[in-house]
């Protein structure tokens, strides 16, 4: 069993910085968005314990210059939504990008928007659930028809949401 240290996993997140964008202006092809331009990040307690903030905020910079390079070289006149969020269930760091004419952010659930990554980002570096959720705490659902889901409480999720725009304002 090889121990990862915090620079090797840094090298590792590296390879998402140049991942070809997948770009369009229609709002009918958000699956292939979602599909093509998502990224998921996942680390271990012994990583989180290593990384920072700092680290994470650097890394999804330099994603984010590339995307807008990305689309700056494209023939499309549309700007880029970018948006991330902690998965808790999955624990996951999510992010992802999408075309500036979608009027709101693909999730089927209450969305708290956060002023800053950080605020993500810490939540994920501090999350016990990190490697999963302990089987002991988890509960069976015994009665899930439909009316017990139309009357659950919905679910609450923070997100980070800013445009990344085509051209820089001057």
């Amino acid at each position: 069993m090889t121990t990862t240290t915090r620079q090797s996993y840094l090298d590792q997140l590296s390879e998402f910085e140049t991942t070809p964008l997948f770009l369009t202006n229609r709002t009918d092809s958000i699956e292939s968005e979602i599909h093509n331009n998502s990224v998921f990040i996942g680390l271990t307690k012994e990583i989180a314990k290593q990384v920072s903030i700092n680290d994470f905020t650097d890394f999804l910079a330099k994603v984010k210059l590339n995307r807008r390079d990305q689309l700056f070289k494209s023939y499309l006149n549309i700007d880029l939504i970018y948006y991330l969020w902690f998965d808790e269930m999955a624990g996951q760091l999510r992010l992802n990008f999408i075309n500036s004419n979608h009027v709101s952010l693909p999730f089927k659930c209450n969305l708290i928007f956060v002023d800053t990554e950080q605020q993500i980002i810490d939540a994920f570096l501090n999350s016990s659930y990190l490697e999963g959720i302990p089987f002991d705490e988890l509960t069976d659902v015994e009665n899930s028809d439909e009316e017990t889901h139309d009357n659950a409480s919905p679910h609450n999720l923070k997100i980070y949401r800013e445009t990344i725009a085509r051209k820089i304002s001057r």
